[in-house]
């Protein structure tokens, strides 16, 4: 039975969802030990350059953590500050921005009044309120539930101060022999294939922690900026540091950002362009780095359709919550390549679906010339394709 690879492929498959059922019973207490080992991923190169350059790997983890505690630290006697004074003055403020949003909604529905009418609807916002009552007195209360269930996690969170730095030191100084003790228990017959296995995995997942933190804070200070310097928005920095969260979250978290962007530059009082404005730079910015930044920074590891992407990210939001989510992507990933070695024949080009050569060698100068390597006047036009006396398509070929 060992022998069997149809035998080894059950066993493995089977051994998978034992891992996976162990983490969904202890997922409560997985937050703090996944963001040590991003953490440990983002800083191991750094490492294991002092490392090659001669520093003893004692020191090496001491100046890397050192200097990563500092900045961190450095950063956050910054930011906290004024994070906390604009949220003072926004939860003062929420009375008056409420008010000020009824009245703009009430003018908005009394100068649409005749077409709501014709559809049956209530012309004022009075009058709304109190067809729709028992409703939004429900979404209310489970609004509030949720955000007190959140503030109850986040108290509960704190003790995460103490151990996601504690156990990013230990993995920092000891990664090398986990891996080692890790690789001595399997069998030496199956152990060139985990390593190759494991490397690519680890390869996915450190590639998208390391871009992904990258991208996250590049994408909220840009946000900043623009709201700050090029609308004279309030709340600029709470909205930053809003969207350097939520762009970790794939597909929701800008949609999120957007309305929270719009709600805040329409409750303070600007007039309607302006509210406009500021929606169309926070899509404008969100589809620049979907597109241009994230794809070169991040790169293009992850592979996964955009469909099971968001599969993926429901499924991790069901079970883990938020760092669910922002996991989500890369560990689907991860059991994307498991199962690729597993089933070969998935990665398989379908008959009638492969790319043709004179258009993947097209591509290729398309991107180079987006990158400053091949000039445009060196791509030349794009053959049609040949059609042979068999009736198929095949590419053509440029002559010599």
């Amino acid at each position: 039975m060992g022998t069997d690879s149809t035998s080894r492929t059950l066993v493995s498959l089977v051994l998978v969802g034992l891992a996976a059922w162990v983490l969904w019973l202890v997922r409560d207490v997985l937050p703090p030990f996944l963001m040590a080992m991003g953490l440990s991923l983002l800083l191991d190169p750094v490492l294991e350059r002092l490392v090659r350059r001669g520093v003893p790997r004692w020191a090496a983890v001491a100046l890397t953590f050192g200097a990563f505690l500092g900045i961190f630290i450095g950063v956050v006697a910054i930011i906290v500050p004024i994070a906390t004074g604009q949220v003072t003055e926004l939860v003062g403020n929420f009375g008056t921005y409420g008010a000020r949003m009824e009245q703009a909604a009430d003018a908005l529905l009394r100068s649409n009044s005749e077409l709501l009418q014709k559809l049956n609807l209530p012309p004022t916002l009075p009058e709304l309120l109190k067809k729709h009552q028992g409703q939004i007195s429900g979404y209310l209360q489970m609004v509030l539930g949720r955000v007190l269930e959140t503030v109850q996690s986040s108290l509960g969170a704190l003790g995460w101060v103490v151990v996601v730095p504690i156990v990013t030191l230990y993995l920092l100084a000891d990664l090398d022999r986990i891996k080692a003790r890790g690789l001595y228990l399997i069998s030496a017959q199956h152990r060139e294939t985990v390593v190759n296995l494991a490397t690519q995995v680890g390869g996915v997942f450190a590639a998208y922690i390391r871009g992904l933190t990258f991208i996250c804070a590049a994408f909220g200070v840009v946000v900043f900026l623009a709201l700050e310097f090029g609308f004279e928005m309030r709340y600029a920095l709470i909205l930053g540091i809003a969207a350097s969260i939520l762009y970790a979250i794939p597909y929701l978290g800008q949609m999120a950002l957007l309305v929270a962007c719009v709600a805040v530059a329409w409750s303070t009082g600007r007039h309607t362009s302006h509210t406009i404005g500021v929606g169309i730079t926070i899509v404008v910015i969100g589809q620049v780095f979907d597109q241009l930044v994230s794809p070169r920074v991040v790169g293009r590891q992850v592979g996964l359709h955009p469909v099971l992407g968001l599969f993926a990210l429901m499924v991790g939001g069901q079970f883990f919550g938020l760092m669910g989510m922002i996991l989500a992507v890369p560990v689907a990933a991860s059991i994307r390549v498991v199962l690729l070695h597993l089933f070969p024949r998935l990665g398989h080009p379908l008959p009638g679906f492969e790319r043709k050569p004179r258009l993947l060698e097209r591509k290729r100068k398309v991107e180079g010339s987006r990158a400053g390597l091949v000039p445009p006047s060196a791509m030349g036009p794009v053959p049609a394709p040949a059609v042979n006396p068999l009736g198929t398509e095949q590419a053509s070929v440029a002559p010599e």
